[in-house]
Formats: structure tokens, sequence, C-alpha cells
């Protein structure tokens, strides 16, 4: 079963407000280091931006 991602907001955000949020979603991520079952490395796959707007 998939996880849903978790996103923290401060509370003290206002509109037109530019915040930092932290959030945690699972993914599936290789690091480029491991092999796969015939010794080919499996490509890297990670998230490294993450762009969020909300109601606009």
């Amino acid at each position: 079963m998939a996880r849903k991602p978790r996103v923290k907001v401060p509370s003290s955000a206002k509109k037109g407000d530019v915040i930092q949020i932290k959030t945690l979603a699972p993914h599936k991520m290789e690091t480029g280091q491991r092999k796969n079952k015939k010794g080919k490395k499996i490509p890297r796959f990670i998230i490294n931006k993450l762009e969020v707007t909300f109601n606009g």
C-alpha cells in the first residue's frame, strides 16, 4: 500500500507570504550505486526539486 506524503506548513502563514514547508514523500529512490541481477548499475533516480503553489 502506498504511503501518503506528509506536509508541514507554518501556522503563521498568511496570504502572499513566501514560506518554507517541510515534506516527506515516499518514492522509489535509487542512488546509482546498486546493481541489478545482471550486474549493471541501476540509474540514479532522486527528487531534487519540488515547487509548490496553493490556489494559484
